[in-house]
């Protein structure tokens, strides 16, 4: 970062602490894991059926869980939390101040408690909503993990991917726009203007991630109220034919 942009900061998105914990926290990902376990006598699965359910907590599992986290320690981002900040030899790492932490609600991937964890080995407050806070929580709608489209969208890891592509925040856009279900053509409507708020979303984790790192850290970045360009257009052909008229933005996640 530091050559190209002139900074030395850094937007962490989505990330979690304790690779165990992340395996644990995400059973449906890692069914092939638990079935090899289970093969080798490491794991009772808790639904011989499904390995996706993962495993008992067996004395045998909580072992290997142990032995494993022993193991990816070197590359755990947890265990290397507290080298911030210091000097090992010619090699000074970042400081503390310089790290953005961005969590997405729902992630079905990284689940927010490894998150939250990384956060506060940092020294961040995982619960302080603030503008000026280093770990910021993108809250999305919940009925992303019960919607079937979308679980296909984003292969099951619900907002996860939200940095890079427009998969969440529409629902909850759309659902605070007052009497939209009885305006014409509203399912259409609805479709579209979901759409755009997914892209709000993606907009706006963008806009602080880059924000943050242009100014070296020093800018936390606000999440953005505007729509994104080219974006105007969309909503324009949305609410083009509608007998009222519509006061739309960017939602605040």
């Amino acid at each position: 970062v530091d050559d190209v942009l002139g900074a030395c900061a850094d937007a962490l998105n989505a990330p979690g602490g304790g690779i165990t914990n992340i395996l644990l926290g995400a059973p449906g990902f890692f069914s092939s894991v638990f079935q090899s376990l289970s093969a080798l006598g490491v794991c009772e699965l808790v639904n011989a059926n499904n390995p996706a359910e993962g495993c008992k907590d067996t004395s045998a599992f909580r072992q290997f869980i142990y032995a494993a986290q022993w193991i990816v320690d070197l590359g755990d981002p947890l265990a290397h939390s507290s080298a911030l900040g210091t000097e090992r030899g010619d090699i000074s790492t970042m400081d503390k101040d310089k790290i953005l932490i961005q969590m997405m609600t729902p992630d079905s991937f990284i689940v927010a408690p490894t998150t939250e964890a990384l956060g506060r080995s940092y020294g961040f407050d995982p619960s302080d909503k603030g503008e000026m806070s280093q770990f910021q929580t993108f809250e999305f709608s919940t009925e992303y993990l019960m919607d079937t489209a979308h679980q296909q969208l984003t292969n099951g890891t619900a907002c996860h991917t939200s940095l890079i592509a427009p998969v969440c925040g529409g629902k909850k856009f759309v659902a605070n726009i007052p009497g939209i279900d009885l305006l014409p053509g509203s399912e259409t409507l609805t479709s579209g203007l979901e759409l755009v708020g997914n892209v709000c979303g993606t907009a706006a984790l963008q806009a602080q991630a880059v924000g943050f790192i242009q100014s070296g850290g020093d800018e936390i970045g606000l999440r953005t109220s505007s729509f994104p360009p080219g974006i105007q257009s969309l909503i324009d052909q949305q609410v083009a034919n509608l007998p009222v008229m519509l006061n739309l933005g960017c939602p605040t996640f």
